[in-house]
């Protein structure tokens, strides 16, 4: 992946989506949206480039569980985790909170000991440790990884067993262990209780009053649960914490487990700092109901930029070039693979050695990456945190052989930057196992704002004024003309709803685009109201109190629609009858605008209700509120990072060099479940209609143009 191409083409994408779907077509309000999307910050803010540095690694050597040895060198907080959760240690078995970052080997952290617990615990039936995960495709995700370790070793082969037990069936479960999967099969689990289990909190419940299930715990005895794990514990939080508190008691009373005899651990990336660690403590205690110590919080503690480039010496700069700009233009190669090769060269004078899918040129980049002055000022510049792409792009082109023409240079310097976050993206390092983990972890963050509660100002340029003849009197040198106000676009949050003019929602024909305003007005008054809660509720319930004003310059009602040609005044919201009300009979103000109020009612059954069919095209249930929640820019944005051919982590390439590459690439959290339910039937639904219009695009684009007759064909391959 080229991960800050990736990152401005899902940017790019949000607002090509938006300017293309919402683009008004009557001309009064035709530049509203891309006067909107112009400002880079009302919908996307970023990307904020971060370099997490790995882990600092723990001091002491030596297995801490020889029998199942763990084949690398542990991190330092991965070594105090096995520490404090050995049960069979001096001081072990100490409930614990490993709140590190993502890709810190969290995991690991309680795996191992647990592994190690149940290898001595084997033939004592029962199960001895519980793992619960918020999703199901965490579980999943974890169920792999331990199917491969269990497999893996010796030790633990046919001696320890794991099951999956959670809502999703697989079409056919599995009765036994294999080196990619647990046990699945429901009924082989309740006769044949696994050692270690893992579900989820619903699932959890279930298994505790459902009488098919209570086989499954016949053999656990006063202090056979030993373990339980509850992983992404910042999700369980509110109501959802509320019930896991709850859950886990019964679950102590149910399998009688004594009060210091269950070592309890929580897991998250987003918990821990310093400044709550108290508070955190009194969390975790409340919903495990037993104490945590004052030790009992592991963070990590990142090595520094000196331990990450070791003893290497800087020997390798950028030469000044009069191509940068093109040579680092994703845009001229066919694919990520041509890009990374061209880099390479460019950064390093020499090609990439051997197969490109193997792991070898990523290992070595590692070293010459770290001898590389460019880099060596790259990890300076971000060391404390994300930056914006464009600062750290500013910070670093006083170091960079750049063009002397500014706009040049500017191109220059950000291909450069991208360049380089794509060569660390790619670089890798021995796992000590035999395999490669990732050198560095690059990030590119960006913050999608959704479009909800969207209201625009009822103003408009005056239409009527024409334009400055060439010999007209002009304003004198250094004034500038008073433009006539405009309609903008804005988020209603931003607003100050007492003093700023009138912003009323918009509402839109899906089909013929055409747009207007929409507010509620009483039957028995003339004014719209502000008000958008009640807009909404009375717009989605069909209340007839519903009005919209589609903005005109003429005041002739159009032919077969029924309405009226009327005046907003953009102030307070007052409608006047007749066109051009030159000041508002309510206010005083002068923003009047030029309306057509269509007659929007129809009848359903005996009832008289607000119709929604667009009043110019006809169109059945047309009318629409213009603006995007989360669900829709998020499929926008799956449907772009897939699409990219700039990033070839979406095919399962050997970028990722687990086993398990391609098996799954997004992880989407929600509030709720019902929030999850609902957006997995909708981003696949509507991420497959974002790729099928990514692969036209791709075709007419390889083809530089392609006969229609011939279009249909190219797509589907």
């Amino acid at each position: 992946m080229i991960p800050s191409t990736v990152a401005h083409e899902v940017a790019r994408a949000l607002r090509d989506f938006l300017a293309m779907g919402f683009g008004p077509s009557n001309a009064a309000l035709a530049t509203v949206l891309d006067d909107f999307l112009a400002e880079p910050e009302n919908v996307v803010k970023g990307p904020y480039l971060s370099i997490a540095l790995p882990p600092k690694l723990a001091p002491e050597g030596g297995e801490p569980f020889p029998e199942i040895p763990l084949g690398f060198a542990p991190y330092r907080h991965q070594r105090i985790a096995h520490q404090r959760l050995d049960s069979a240690a001096p001081h072990g078995g100490r409930s614990t909170v490993v709140a590190t970052g993502t890709g810190s080997g969290k995991t690991e952290c309680f795996l191992w000991p647990i592994l190690d617990h149940c290898r001595r615990h084997a033939g004592e039936e029962g199960v001895k440790a519980i793992l619960v995960y918020p999703m199901n495709a965490l579980a999943f995700d974890q169920a792999r990884r331990i199917a491969k370790v269990i497999h893996g070793n010796p030790a633990l082969r046919g001696k320890v067993s794991a099951g999956l037990y959670v809502g999703e069936r697989e079409r056919l479960p599995h009765t036994t262990m294999g080196p990619e999967h647990l046990i699945t099969d429901r009924e082989t689990l309740r006769k044949r209780p696994p050692h270690i289990l893992l579900t989820n909190y619903k699932m959890l419940d279930f298994l505790m009053i459902r009488p098919p299930d209570a086989r499954l715990w016949r053999h656990n005895q006063a202090g056979a649960l030993r373990y339980l794990v509850v992983d992404e514990l910042h999700t369980f939080d509110g109501p959802q914490g509320t019930d896991l508190a709850c859950l886990i008691r019964r679950l102590r009373d149910r399998l009688q487990v004594p009060r210091q005899g269950l070592v309890c651990v929580g897991t998250s990336a987003t918990v821990g700092a310093e400044s709550n660690r108290a508070e955190l403590r009194k969390y975790v205690a409340d919903l495990f109901g037993q104490p945590f110590d004052e030790g009992a919080i592991l963070t990590e503690e990142s090595q520094s930029i000196d331990d990450v480039l070791g003893s290497a010496i800087i020997q390798r700069h950028l030469a000044p070039r009069p191509s940068l700009a093109e040579i680092t233009d994703p845009a001229r190669y066919p694919n990520a693979e041509t890009y990374l090769k061209a880099q390479h060269e460019l950064f390093f004078g020499d090609a990439i050695e051997g197969d490109y899918q193997a792991n070898d040129w990523r290992i070595a980049l590692a070293a010459k990456l770290r001898e590389h002055l460019m880099f060596v000022n790259l990890l300076r510049t971000v060391a404390e945190g994300p930056l914006p792409f464009v600062d750290v792009v500013a910070r670093m082109r006083a170091s960079l052989p750049l063009s002397a023409e500014p706009a040049q240079a500017q191109r220059e310097a950000v291909g450069l930057l991208n360049a380089l976050c794509a060569l660390i993206a790619a670089a890798r390092e021995d796992d000590g196992t035999g395999g490669a983990k990732p050198f560095l972890r690059v990030g590119l963050h960006l913050w999608v704002r959704e479009l909800r509660r969207m209201v625009c100002r009822v103003a408009l340029p005056d239409a009527n004024e024409s334009p400055p003849e060439a010999d007209a009197e002009q304003p004198a040198e250094g004034q500038e003309r008073n433009p006539a106000p405009a309609p903008m676009l804005r988020h209603s949050d931003d607003l100050d709803p007492e003093d700023s003019p009138l912003h009323l929602p918009l509402v839109q024909c899906r089909e013929c685009r055409v747009t207007g305003w929409g507010a509620v007005q009483r039957s028995a008054t003339s004014k719209a109201s502000r008000d958008l809660r009640e807009f909404y509720n009375r717009f989605f319930s069909r209340d007839m109190d519903v009005r919209f004003y589609f903005p005109t310059q003429s005041a002739e009602v159009p032919p077969g629609i029924a309405g009226a040609a009327q005046s907003l005044c953009g102030a307070c919201g007052h409608l006047h009858a007749g066109h051009n009300v030159s000041e508002c009979t309510d206010c005083g103000e002068t923003a009047t605008v030029n309306v057509f109020v269509p007659e929007s009612t129809t009848s359903r059954g005996n009832r008289t209700v607000l119709s929604r069919n667009c009043p110019f095209c006809h169109a059945s249930e047309a009318l629409i509120i213009v603006g995007a929640r989360a669900s829709s820019l998020l499929s926008v944005v799956l449907g772009q990072a897939f699409a990219s051919k700039h990033n070839d982590d979406a095919g399962g390439s050997n970028l990722d060099t687990r086993e398990d590459a391609g098996a799954q690439k997004v992880i989407a959290f929600s509030d709720n479940v019902q929030d999850a339910a609902h957006r997995a039937g909708f981003f696949s639904a509507r991420t497959w209609q974002n790729s099928v219009r990514a692969a036209i695009a791709q075709v007419i684009a390889q083809n530089d143009g392609i006969a229609l007759s011939d279009l249909q064909q190219e797509v589907p391959r």
